[in-house]
């Protein structure tokens, strides 16, 4: 009998393969990863071209998706540059929990895909 992979695996996977695959990306370590019959996490280190950094987790739960997450990206010093995530703070924004974090403030943000925050790297810095 063939053991398929669950949703989470797949999941996961296609984040490994986007970024083997992926232009701005210079090498990547999965911190930790960790998957049950129902839910799982993930946590990337991703060093980018001109030195910037993207730290990436995420929490996945099947039958709902990505339910917590957060994207740092962070100069060649480390200093934080750019924070997407939802932690259920800042209850006045619109896109309540979704926010982006910036040198001028928290913002309203909708939920991207780790492929549309590479492309958002890609084309700002």
């Amino acid at each position: 009998m063939k053991i398929y992979p669950s949703r989470i695996q797949q999941y996961f996977d296609s984040h490994k393969n986007l970024l083997q695959n992926h232009p701005i990306v210079h090498k990547f370590t999965v911190e930790q990863e960790f998957i049950s019959f129902k839910e799982g996490f993930i946590q990337i280190d991703i060093k980018l071209i001109k030195s910037f950094h993207l730290k990436v987790f995420e929490y996945y739960k099947i039958g709902e998706g990505v339910i917590n997450y957060r994207y740092h990206v962070m100069d060649s010093q480390n200093k934080l540059l750019v924070r997407w995530d939802n932690a259920p703070h800042h209850s006045e924004l619109e896109t309540y929990p979704h926010h982006i974090h910036t040198k001028n403030g928290v913002k309203s943000a909708n939920q991207l895909s780790l492929a549309e925050i590479l492309d958002v790297i890609n084309i700002y810095w």
